[in-house]
């Protein structure tokens, strides 16, 4: 990600700039039964790509994987995985309708808390999709955070299976809830 910023493919000195950092999505506290930043970042290759299919390996670095936001396809994300950080970054690739874009998602601890950190950085074609990309990042992620979430978390992992998710808080779109 840092070449890519590096090499100036993302600035605020283009058109449609945008950049957004959600906030921490804790996954569990760290001597919960399940919780470790390894069984996260494993939940996070598994459920990397918002919309994307089903799996239940983890993705592989360099995989093309489709995209999409309440059930509608958006395109295709290229995705790195980066072992060392506990990193995996979503590239869009031409056909997605939120091009030219990344997004970094990293496991952390923060105190006794595994925590989730979602940053997105880019260049869109239109003020309109580059305002989609900050103020629809909550939503579109909330459903990999649920089972990244439920995979280090057994009273969320139940949650998860009766159909729940917990949306993570997004000041762009009001205050979160349940939703069943």
């Amino acid at each position: 990600m840092k070449e890519l910023i590096r090499n100036g493919a993302y600035s605020k000195l283009y058109e449609h700039y945008h950049e957004y950092e959600l906030p921490p999505a804790v996954l569990c506290t760290l001597g919960e039964e399940g919780c470790s930043v390894e069984g996260a970042y494993e939940a996070l290759k598994v459920h990397a790509v918002p919309g994307g299919p089903k799996r239940t390996s983890p993705i592989k670095d360099g995989e093309r994987s489709p995209a999409s936001f309440a059930r509608v396809l958006g395109g295709h994300v290229l995705t790195h995985v980066e072992e060392d950080t506990h990193s995996i970054i979503n590239v869009t690739e031409r056909d997605h309708h939120l091009h030219d874009g990344l997004v970094q998602r990293r496991v952390v601890v923060e105190g006794d808390k595994v925590v989730l950190r979602t940053f997105g950085i880019g260049n869109n074609s239109s003020w309109f999709h580059a305002r989609g990309n900050e103020e629809g990042a909550g939503m579109a992620f909330a459903e990999s955070t649920d089972r990244i979430r439920a995979a280090v978390s057994p009273k969320a992992e139940q949650c998860s299976r009766e159909g729940w998710y917990i949306l993570a808080p997004n000041p762009a779109m009001g205050p979160s809830g349940l939703l069943p």
